[in-house]
């Protein structure tokens, strides 16, 4: 019996230097798990540091881009009403000079009916309205030239706001740029046959509408200028049931839509329309899933304000 009792202590040992060695091998898993995970996590949170000063030195850069165009907006505003009050002064100098030669006319009729000592004074007022015809036409060239110095003037703030917007979405992939139009296609902003914009499609306008409005406040109040919205579809008919007639309606619908968001983020509702043009204006000439896709868009086109608009 006590041979028996001696063969029991003696087999305990090896089973717990087994499990002993198990939870040692477990721990040194663990930790070597722990020690990995550690230097992972270090160097993303150091890619991720590098590329936070990396665009936090970019901003200091725009910022100092936008102080030194705040100044020049203010010698463009100073020159523009300079410029007013020289067209102002050339208008009344013209009415006044119209005025003369209307009286001198009048005095020539007169003269006409006089004797022959008023007959030999003709000739004299025949060249002083002459005299007044000329100046009325160097007014009138005047008066052209400022009008073209004004057209010129619109067409570099056009291009100036084109080339800050081309240059703040200068990354975007899904915002395609022809000519003087920003393009989205439709499949971004809306889901098929709907106006509603989608949660993505107001993301990207709101990044849109954010660029926008920070070029905008550069532009001087005088200057008469909108922001067009024009809503393209394909050539592909309306389905049955749905909500809108034609394509006249959806891609008039979908520019209404992105014209209400824009406001709502802040843009000037004087300077914003929409329009719809159906499938009349396509991009690619085709019939194909893809040319057709290329068709449905919305286009943003900076342009200037009707005449009737800036009269108001």
């Amino acid at each position: 019996m006590m041979r028996n009792r001696e063969n029991s202590d003696i087999n305990i040992w090896p089973g717990f230097v087994d499990a002993l060695s198990s939870v040692l091998i477990v721990m040194l898993f663990v930790f070597t798990v722990f020690i990995v995970s550690q230097f992972y996590l270090s160097q993303t949170v150091a890619i991720k540091s590098a590329a936070i000063k990396s665009l936090e030195k970019k901003m200091h850069s725009v910022e100092g881009i936008l102080d030194k165009e705040k100044g020049e907006k203010k010698n463009i505003k100073r020159e523009l009403l300079e410029f007013q009050h020289c067209i102002l002064r050339l208008e009344e100098e013209k009415r006044l000079i119209e005025q003369e030669a209307e009286m001198l006319r009048q005095k020539l009729a007169l003269a006409l009916g006089e004797n022959d000592k008023m007959a030999k004074n003709e000739e004299s007022l025949r060249l002083t309205i002459g005299d007044l015809k000329e100046k009325t036409q160097k007014l009138d060239e005047k008066l052209q030239a400022a009008l073209a110095a004004r057209v010129k003037e619109l067409t570099a703030y056009k291009s100036e706001f084109f080339g800050k917007l081309k240059e703040a979405l200068r990354n975007r992939k899904d915002i395609k740029i022809v000519g003087d139009r920003f393009i989205l296609q439709s499949e971004v902003l809306f889901e098929q046959g709907s106006a509603d914009l989608g949660s993505d499609g107001k993301n990207k306008l709101q990044e849109i509408a954010k660029a926008i409005k920070g070029i905008i406040k550069t532009i001087p109040e005088e200057i008469s200028w909108v922001l067009r919205v024009d809503g393209h579809t394909d050539d592909l008919p309306i389905k049955s049931g749905s909500r809108f007639a034609s394509n006249w309606d959806l891609s008039t619908a979908r520019a209404v839509s992105v014209v209400r968001f824009l406001i709502q983020q802040g843009m000037p509702e004087k300077n914003i329309a929409g329009a719809g043009f159906a499938e009349f204006h396509p991009l690619a000439k085709g019939k194909s899933n893809e040319q057709r896709k290329q068709n449905r868009r919305i286009e943003l086109i900076f342009d200037q304000k009707a005449p009737y608009e800036r009269q108001k």
